[in-house]
């Protein structure tokens, strides 16, 4: 009987597993022949993956499967490449962080684009419809937004404890963010178009009662890290919360582990930007003596900062061609 490509697929994923197992028990000329076996077998396995695509329908499962099982064994393969390489648990921490940023990139421009959006809707609410706004703004804000007070400079006073509790403030609203996404997507996304509407209100409300040049003064040094910050907890969230929409249900378990490992990369890496975010709002934001265009030069430095870091290239690799050359 004559064998279907999947489960030769399925034959070459055990093997390749298998040899993966074996290179861990080996040293010298017999872990490199391990190695070569490896890369062989999953070159015959990209080769499976370009007949089931030439043969089949874009929409046909097996071709998903295929997909899958192929990404699976690249993650391992990567893994095994940073331990043969000696990198610093930091080294690999940061090349995986930045790695799943870039192949999650279009998850996050959708993420970005709905807070966003959301931010212009409060804008026109405030602008457009101001008795909605008491549905939005807690009644204490609006009122302090009316009488122009700056409640924002109290921060200065204590600085180093109002610090500590804007830090955790921050990390709870970034990790609910992120648990809102990992639940199905919709807590997350809950979270985000709520803050957006409720920055967009705030900045809209603080316009219509020309409060919005000491508000600006204040948010502009810490705000566009703080944002990112949320933005991209959420973004975190749905990483792992996309996986209850994706098929074949077969591989939910699968999709599930990889993702939750992922999600929980991504926010490691991101949380601690908050403290410097709360270090500033904290002690430089509320300084009244500290000029405008200099708040909003450290405020373009430390958003930059983070995301240049995140999105600094990766090393290339052998693997990274296996990889290439599977999906192409």
């Amino acid at each position: 009987m004559v064998k279907s490509p999947y489960t030769s697929v399925l034959e070459l994923q055990k093997e390749i597993s298998s040899s993966l197992k074996r290179t861990r028990t080996k040293n010298g000329v017999g872990r490199l022949n391990e190695v070569f076996n490896i890369i062989l077998l999953f070159d015959t396995l990209a080769s499976r993956l370009y007949e089931m695509r030439a043969r089949l329908s874009p929409s046909d499962p097996t071709i998903r499967q295929t997909e899958d099982i192929v990404t699976g064994l690249s993650y391992e393969l990567l893994q095994m490449q940073k331990i043969d390489k000696g990198e610093s648990p930091y080294q690999e921490f940061v090349e995986r962080y930045r790695r799943i940023w870039r192949e999650n990139i279009s998850l996050f421009f959708l993420t970005a684009f709905i807070f966003i959006g959301t931010c212009f809707v409060g804008w026109e609410i405030a602008l457009g419809s101001p008795s909605f706004v008491s549905v939005i703004l807690p009644q204490h804000i609006m009122e302090d937004i009316i009488e122009k007070h700056a409640w924002f400079h109290d921060h200065s006073k204590e600085a180093a404890f109002t610090g500590l509790y804007i830090a955790w403030n921050n990390i709870q609203v970034s990790i609910n963010t992120f648990l809102g996404g990992a639940l199905i997507g919709l807590g997350g996304l809950v979270f985000l178009i709520f803050n957006g509407i409720m920055f967009g209100a705030i900045m809209g409300f603080c316009y219509t009662h020309h409060f919005n040049e000491a508000l600006t003064d204040f948010v502009v040094g810490h705000g566009m890290l703080e944002l990112s910050i949320i933005v991209a907890a959420a973004f975190a969230g749905f990483v792992f919360g996309r996986t209850f929409y994706m098929r074949p249900l077969k591989l939910f378990r699968r999709r599930m582990a990889q993702a939750a490992a992922d999600a929980l990369y991504l926010l490691m890496g991101i949380l601690p930007w908050l403290l410097l975010a709360a270090s500033i709002e904290s002690f430089i934001s509320p300084q009244e003596g500290i000029s405008f265009q200099s708040k909003f030069l450290l405020g373009l430095f430390c958003g930059g900062l983070f995301w240049v870091w995140t999105f600094l290239p990766l090393k290339q690799t052998k693997t990274d061609a296996i990889q290439s050359k599977a999906f192409q």
